[in-house]
């Protein structure tokens, strides 16, 4: 992944990908969508995902995420779709996200 430093979209959705989120997609600072919807990803959602606030759509649904959605995901200012239904994510939507 380190090479695809120029990545601005990655499409892997209902692909039956299992396991945590790579902490290696971090460093696609460029990447502007990240489709990953129906799988079977677990884990949180990496913090490491700060990194990747050039993100506009962020599709997350349909696999089996735990924990709380990030705080930090309203720090990026252009992001325009976030979906994250059906998982098992806990706890109340941040505040932060309430201007998006």
């Amino acid at each position: 992944w380190s090479q695809l430093k120029q990545l601005e979209g990655i499409g892997i959705g209902n692909n039956s990908l299992t396991g945590t989120m790579p902490a290696a997609w971090a460093s696609l600072s460029r990447l502007k969508v990240m489709y990953l919807w129906g799988n079977k990803l677990t884990g949180q959602i990496p913090d490491s995902y700060k990194a990747l606030s050039a993100l506009t759509n962020l599709e997350f649904s349909k696999n089996l995420l735990t924990g709380t959605i990030p705080a930090w995901l309203g720090e990026f200012k252009e992001l325009r779709i976030l979906r994250l239904w059906q998982n098992r994510l806990t706890g109340i939507l941040p505040d932060s996200l309430q201007g998006l």
